[in-house]
């Protein structure tokens, strides 16, 4: 992999949440970490042999130039190789207080620790072997994660899952590329040659393998960066209403008066394991005023950056010009459309089949905000419209979008190789783009990475990750 610049220094970082608590972790690590925190550590009690790898103790921090005790913690050494960055490392647990902690900080810092860059633990566990790139980036998904799904996702890829099916599709493309150099290079031995139909076999057998992972990248994104569902429709349909059932709590005002609702209102919630953000709009209608004006051209911009759009009618009432207006709105602005008909506690005069007439959507629903239960068929159809009506937990999901950018080029080049082999191409000329698919799988790993794509990586992580 190369050194990618690692720095030999030892570095100091908080490695637990900002603000106040009964405790946080302070890391340090590099070469001086042992003897960094031996110079300032006093255990509680009389010390009866020298600290150990891989022991916590109990003690005081004290500032070897004033004496004066900095703060009671416990001390854990991990050494090189068995540590998480792979080098000699400390880890302080202190009192969580900012003055405690930057305390702990400064003490290491005059003794020769500079402060850690963002994500430069996790960096150095790369660049020592510890973890590949994907599952580094495991990390910082499971640091993120909003809901039980995403983080479970995120350990299996940080098990090292989604790094084995990539190495194992790599592995077997440099095997056959081993096999085209050899057939090549030794051209009079007694060798079977790789034939052109046997080069397009094994492309399309990658092909399928790279497909079935890329079938859960939808999946995997919505996972990991939410599904922004906008609500739309005219006035008085019910929309603020549906909002606070779907949340189960009253979130926005409802009354009788149209237009009540004029800026953007959101919300979180989980639905089947994958996080939505709920975006409830202003009333789409001709506005009467700039105030209302400015409310539905937010609206309408929400509309065309939703995910999906929740496209709300009254279905106690016919459909009516501003529901048209609505429903051409939502058209031209999103393709992935649920149809909900609102209000099935009132008598009802419009049904499913009249409003699919009108526009066609994934799934026309019936709901009720005041209900128990109301939403129950929305929040399926919307589960099922994301993820097939949740999330498998076998197999593993393409939650990254760098991963599935690298895997989609490496199948445009094996599908070009393939091609090729078809046409007779000679398989040396061939082997180029399986060569460069096989460089696009080792970028997802990092077997195959320049180092500014590494430290731009690693420059999105937390500090103390």
């Amino acid at each position: 992999m190369g050194d990618h610049g690692l720095n030999p220094d030892t570095i100091v970082q908080r490695a637990t949440p900002a603000g106040e608590g009964g405790l946080a972790v302070v890391r340090v690590s590099g070469p001086e970490a042992r003897s960094m925190a031996e110079a300032v550590f006093r255990r509680a009690t009389a010390p009866a042999r020298p600290l150990r790898w891989r022991h916590a103790y109990y003690g005081r921090l004290v500032d070897p130039a004033s004496g004066r005790d900095v703060d009671e913690v416990v001390l854990t050494l991990y050494a090189p190789g068995a540590s998480f960055t792979g080098e000699a490392m400390a880890e302080i647990g202190c009192h969580a207080g900012p003055i405690a902690v930057g305390r702990v900080i400064e003490l290491f810092q005059r003794l020769g620790a500079r402060p850690a860059e963002p994500g430069e633990f996790s960096k150095r566990a790369f660049l020592n072997g510890r973890l590949d790139l994907c599952q580094a980036e495991a990390i910082c998904d499971l640091v993120r994660a909003r809901s039980d799904e995403a983080a479970q996702a995120a350990l299996r890829q940080l098990d090292g899952g989604l790094s084995e099916r990539v190495r194992g599709l790599r592995d077997s493309l440099m095997g056959l590329l081993a096999e085209i150099e050899v057939t090549i290079d030794f051209p009079d031995d007694d060798l079977v040659p790789v034939t052109t139909d046997h080069a397009e076999r094994r492309c399309e057998e990658a092909m399928r393998a790279l497909d079935d992972l890329l079938s859960r990248a939808e999946v995997g994104r919505s996972l990991r960066e939410g599904v922004v569902v906008a609500i739309a429709g005219r006035p008085n349909v019910g929309k603020s209403s549906l909002l606070n059932g779907l949340l189960g709590r009253q979130r926005a005002i409802v009354t009788s008066e149209p237009g009540t609702t004029r800026d953007l209102i959101e919300e979180q919630i989980t639905l089947a394991g994958i996080p939505f953000r709920l975006v409830d709009t202003a009333g789409l209608r001709a506005a009467s005023g700039e105030v209302e004006a400015m409310g539905v051209d937010l609206a309408l911009r929400a509309i065309e950056t939703a995910d999906i759009c929740l496209v709300v009618l009254d279905a106690s009432m016919p459909i009516e010009a501003e529901d048209r207006r609505v429903m051409d709105q939502v058209r031209e602005r999103c393709a992935r459309r649920v149809g909900v008909l609102n209000k099935r506690d009132l008598p009802a005069r419009l049904t499913a089949e009249q409003a699919s007439a009108a526009l066609a959507c994934s799934a026309w629903v019936h709901t009720s905000a005041i209900e128990p239960g109301g939403t129950t068929e929305l929040e399926r159809a919307l589960a099922e419209l994301v993820a097939g009506g949740g999330i498998s937990a076998e197999g593993e999901l393409l939650t990254n979008a760098r991963h599935a950018h690298l895997m989609r080029m490496a199948r445009a080049e094996l599908d070009s190789a393939a091609a090729a082999a078809r046409e007779g191409v000679p398989v040396d000329l061939v082997s180029i783009r399986i060569r460069a698919a096989a460089e696009h799988l080792g970028e997802i790993t990092g077997e195959t990475l320049v180092p500014e794509l590494v430290d731009r990586i690693f420059s999105t992580f937390c500090l103390g990750k």
